[in-house]
This record gives C-alpha cells, sequence and structure tokens, in this order.
C-alpha cells in the first residue's frame, strides 16, 4: 500500500510540468494517506484494548 503510493509519488515528480494536475493528485493522495493513517489507529487502539483484556 504504501510502496505503491510512493511509486506514485515518484510518478508525479515526473509530471511536473503539470503543475495544477499534480496539485489535485497531491490532494488526493494526501486525504487517501489521512484516511489510511486513521484506519491505522483505530486498528491500534483495538490491539491495545485486547491485549488489556
Amino acid at each position: 500500500m504504501l510502496k505503491s503510493m510512493i511509486l506514485q509519488h515518484e510518478d508525479l515528480s515526473r509530471e511536473m510540468d503539470k503543475p495544477m494536475e499534480v496539485v489535485s493528485e497531491m490532494e488526493e493522495m494526501k486525504a487517501e494517506l489521512e484516511q489510511v493513517m486513521q484506519e491505522l489507529e483505530e486498528v491500534q487502539q483495538r490491539q491495545k484494548e485486547q491485549q488489556q483484556q
């Protein structure tokens, strides 16, 4: 998942001649990344709760 995001980022870096498109794609990726991070936090929280039981 993260590896594909890094690869996408490298692709975007090559396309810097299309700045507006890159900016919107970066915004989308940022939103996706924030969602993934939030899901990860929720999973970690659940794991902690299970360990405490």
